[in-house]
């Protein structure tokens, strides 16, 4: 039962690590002409949610099989912790750093070349 508590606590954590991440873009790059909105919000929070819950796989795996296998995988599972967490704040950070080259999370580019290269086959 510990270990599903550290998984949960886990996912939490991840998920806190990606949203206070949105929010640092907000601080840090205020724009008065948009604000955000309910929908923004569910939005971030899904996504933040799905994020964290694939990293919380490998995870929740070995606790799985720690229950099946009667065995405990606390190193395994504290350098993957500690792993998952510092690879979700440089994410995290890279995500605020493309926000200030392209002013947008998304990069539109890629759909044209997605566009291109569907065109040249």
């Amino acid at each position: 039962m510990k270990n599903l508590t550290r998984d949960l606590y886990l996912f939490i954590a991840i998920f806190f690590v990606y949203f206070l991440g949105r929010i640092a873009i907000l601080q840090i790059f205020p724009n008065s002409d948009a604000e955000p909105t309910f929908e923004w919000l569910a939005l971030c929070w899904r996504f933040d949610m799905m994020t964290s819950a694939y990293f919380l796989l490998p995870s929740a795996i070995l606790t799985m099989l720690g229950f099946a296998f009667n065995r405990d995988f606390k190193l395994l599972k504290k350098i993957y912790v500690n792993l998952a967490i510092i690879v979700s704040a440089i994410i995290a950070v890279i995500n605020i750093c493309f926000f200030h080259e392209y002013n947008s999370q998304f990069n539109y580019w890629i759909n044209f070349f997605f566009l291109v290269s569907a065109l040249l086959t």
